[in-house]
């Protein structure tokens, strides 16, 4: 009788759940009812009522319209409609943003297949004060997994950048969605100057979310974090190879109820040089009911520097919200806080996300702060 009841109601959210949403699409253009439909989607008041350090209205928002609309790209035209995975680092007297754009492919009717990176430059205030770039980055479409994109140009489908300035160069590591890639510009000019795929360390189809780290000056990323912290040195000369790996097995995954741990932001030092922190994210299902519906939620993680996890979030950093309802996403049963960009200036740790797979927001964290809802282990 308990089973009966809980599958009872699982198919009534689920029907609520998809009546909310048609209703959205049908109430487009007449907003108030828009809004009202998706309140009364059974997931709005789990979603807002998870536990947060910061919740959307602790961030600010990057203005869509200031960033790239229309671009040409691989003798194609491209009108932009998403915008989003931003990472940030700072260079002289401003910041850079790297940010992802997407658009629906009407023939195959989804998004995720020309995908492409861009370059601007913003303010201490984060606004826009530079044109657009657009990268032309290294790709290769015919070792793609996903065999559904057929025929797409070459360098056309770099997603998720997580961006660093070491030795004065502006490194960016991203995915082709299947593969991990590096590439190294002048951040005066954008101009590439070194573009290639990272080498493939294990036997596995999907490498993706690598995050750098510097350590005494020497570049590495990390792999994974748990449930083995695997630490990647490169090589100095030919950063795409990796010169040595250092593994260690932990249980970080069990102090953490959302998900399995994956990689985030960049790793940074703490402003009193005692931790190295990066924002990670992980992901939970939502119903067993509703196909492919999760959460993504982000997490703050602390290392020594004996390279030990040595601290966790207690909660989640950033959960999302429902989802802004006249936004188009690429998945509508998928909410996702996801951070790419981490740096510490003006006494404020700075971090820039994905939002709802729409936006781009940067959350503020004053340094007396960072730690605060830290589970210290070690």
């Amino acid at each position: 009788m308990e089973y009966e009841k809980a599958y009872d109601k699982l198919r009534e959210f689920e029907k609520l759940y998809k009546y909310s949403v048609k209703a959205e699409k049908d109430f487009f253009y007449k907003p108030l009812m828009a809004k009202k439909a998706l309140e009364m989607n059974p997931l709005n008041e789990y979603l807002d009522n998870i536990e947060s350090s910061y919740k959307k209205n602790d961030t600010i928002l990057i203005d869509n319209k200031k960033l790239v609309q229309n671009y040409s790209f691989t003798g194609k035209n491209h009108q932009a409609e998403l915008w989003f995975n931003a990472s940030i680092t700072k260079f002289e007297d401003h910041y850079i943003l790297c940010y992802r754009t997407d658009k629906l492919d009407k023939e195959l009717n989804r998004y995720c297949v020309y995908i492409n990176l861009h370059l601007v430059r913003l303010d201490l205030n984060y606004n826009v004060i530079s044109d657009n770039h657009t990268l032309d980055l290294l790709t290769i479409p015919t070792s793609f997994l996903d065999k559904a994109i057929v025929d797409l140009p070459k360098n056309n489908h770099a997603e998720d950048p997580r961006i660093i300035i070491h030795n004065d160069e502006l490194y960016i590591f991203y995915t082709d969605g299947f593969k991990q890639l590096i590439a190294i510009l002048d951040p005066k000019t954008f101009k590439i100057k070194y573009n290639k795929y990272l080498d493939k360390p294990f036997d596995t189809n999907y490498e993706k979310n690598w995050t750098p780290i510097i350590i005494k000056n020497q570049l590495n990323l990390i792999y994974s974090t748990s449930p083995f912290f695997t630490l990647m040195t490169l090589d100095n000369k030919e950063p795409c190879h990796i010169n040595n790996i250092l593994s260690r097995r932990n249980r970080i995954n069990d102090l953490w109820e959302w998900g399995d741990i994956r990689g985030g932001t960049p790793w940074i030092q703490t402003h009193n040089k005692k931790y190295y922190i990066s924002v990670f994210h992980s992901s939970k299902n939502l119903t067993p009911i509703i196909e492919h519906s999760k959460i993504y939620v982000a997490g703050l993680l602390v290392m020594n520097k004996d390279l030990e996890i040595v601290g966790i979030s207690k909660k989640p950093l950033m959960a999302p919200s429902l989802y802004t309802y006249n936004k188009s996403r690429l998945n509508q049963n998928i909410f996702v806080i996801f951070p790419c960009g981490i740096l510490y200036n003006k006494e404020k740790y700075i971090i820039s996300m994905g939002y709802n797979d729409c936006e781009i927001r940067i959350l503020e964290i004053e340094k007396n702060k960072i730690l605060d809802d830290i589970n210290f282990f070690n």
